[in-house]
């Protein structure tokens, strides 16, 4: 039979190298209203310059906030096949997002345009923190209705 233990780990680095890759690139408005033009007519290029000024940074912020949530998922997937201890699997789950957060704010000073800062550490930190916590709260609840919640491994 086919061994497909590498699926969870190998998925968790692609999303991991992913974050890194586009931490790698600046887009300026300038640029990103280009590519929207392209894409659209002026008059919706034109809205959205507005809607872009006024909520992009929850747009940005927002999607740090998933980011971070999905590498705590995938890293706590990877992590649970090799730790039955949901709680334990999840702290250092949540520990790795933390400390990938901080180390890719700080890859960020070496990005022309970027910078690092310590809100965005905890921005991202805090989608991390939120899938913690949902995985923990699950920890205890059976996966299928009648099913004894001591299966939980």
């Amino acid at each position: 039979m086919l061994d497909l233990s590498y699926r969870r780990p190998l998925l968790f680095a692609l999303w991991a190298a992913g974050i890194f890759v586009t931490s790698c690139f600046y887009i300026n408005s300038t640029t990103l209203y280009g590519v929207v033009r392209r894409l659209t007519n002026s008059e919706f290029t034109h809205h959205f310059a507005r809607f872009w000024r006024g909520y992009g940074i929850f747009v940005v912020k927002g999607w740090h906030v998933t980011e971070y949530a999905v590498f705590d998922l995938l890293c706590f997937a990877a992590l649970k096949r090799s730790t039955p201890d949901t709680r334990r699997a999840a702290a250092v789950a949540l520990g790795s997002a933390v400390l990938f957060a901080i180390s890719d704010e700080w890859h960020q000073t070496f990005v022309p345009n970027r910078d690092g800062c310590l809100r965005d550490v905890l921005i991202d930190s805090s989608g991390a923190l939120v899938a913690a916590f949902w995985v923990c709260s699950r920890s205890g609840r059976p996966a299928i209705k009648g099913q004894s919640a001591s299966t939980d491994s």
